[in-house]
């Protein structure tokens, strides 16, 4: 048997609990620690996977991840890569390459910069990731696509 220490005031008092009783002590422990967190069931409605999207939109430039992402809303990696790919049907990290993808093509196409610091600005911490990450994606290297889209005459 086990001692379960209870305080009533300032009164300490021991309690003997049965075989029983330590059970279901226990068990109701699992239950709360199993239980979804307030922000797991108000994620049912999508809005977590949509708060991560809006994050990667806004933050590509920055160094994420899934680990860093969940730690923001406080919940597991696996549960916001679970739950991103049920609602978009894309993992994290796809999608933010997508993101990436994207805004690295129009800087390419609007811009003067060197392709290195497209890729900085991209997000990217070595050339080489983004100069394969290009090529998945675009099926052309990032030079290839600069000559392929030559800037409007309107762009800076």
């Amino acid at each position: 048997m086990r001692k379960l220490f209870s305080f009533q005031g300032k009164k300490r008092q021991v309690r003997f609990l049965s075989p029983l009783e330590g059970a279901e002590l226990a068990l109701s422990a699992l239950r709360l620690l199993c239980s979804p967190s307030e922000e797991e069931r108000s994620d049912q409605s999508g809005t977590l996977p949509r708060r991560a999207q809006s994050i990667i939109d806004v933050e590509y430039r920055n160094p994420l991840d899934s680990t860093t992402l969940a730690r923001r809303f406080n919940v597991s990696r696996e549960h916001l890569s679970r739950t991103f790919r049920k609602e978009t049907g894309m993992t994290l990290q796809s999608c933010l390459t997508k993101v990436r993808m994207r805004a690295a093509a129009e800087l390419l196409k609007q811009t003067q910069l060197s392709i290195q610091e497209v890729a900085w600005q991209c997000g990217f911490k070595t050339y080489s990731v983004f100069y394969r990450s290009f090529f998945a994606y675009y099926h052309a290297s990032p030079g290839a696509f600069r000559a392929e889209h030559p800037r409007s005459t309107s762009a800076r």
